[in-house]
């Protein structure tokens, strides 16, 4: 997954979709800390800054993925709470990922849910 960006959907306490793998569906949970993230790897080419803000002009594009982004979040919330992030949050990779949650956090969980 190399030069792959990382898309993130959600954040929450407990593992996503307990008893069902989510990679068979493309995303993938990272932990850090107590929480866990819900993410997918993107291509650079469509989630770049620049290649972000020419698909955000185009509402065939917007529909699909916040189409797509609401029904994963929807889903996660079938199970847990859940802190949505908006549309279009991209990381470059899993240590700048780590880092945002781990900042944004601070050192308890309930500082941040």
């Amino acid at each position: 997954m190399k030069n792959d960006l990382i898309y993130l959907y959600c954040v929450t306490e407990t593992p996503p979709f307990p008893g069902q793998s989510i990679e068979s569906h493309g995303l993938k949970s990272i932990k850090v800390g107590n929480l866990y993230t819900i993410i997918r790897y993107v291509k650079q080419s469509e989630f770049s800054e620049e290649s972000l803000n020419r698909n955000l002009s185009d509402i065939h594009w917007v529909k699909t993925m916040g189409n797509e982004h609401q029904y994963i979040i929807n889903k996660v919330m079938e199970h847990s709470y859940v802190i949505p992030f908006k549309l279009g949050t991209v990381f470059t990779s899993e240590e700048n990922l780590k880092k945002f949650i781990t900042e944004t956090s601070g050192s308890e969980t309930e500082k941040f849910l």
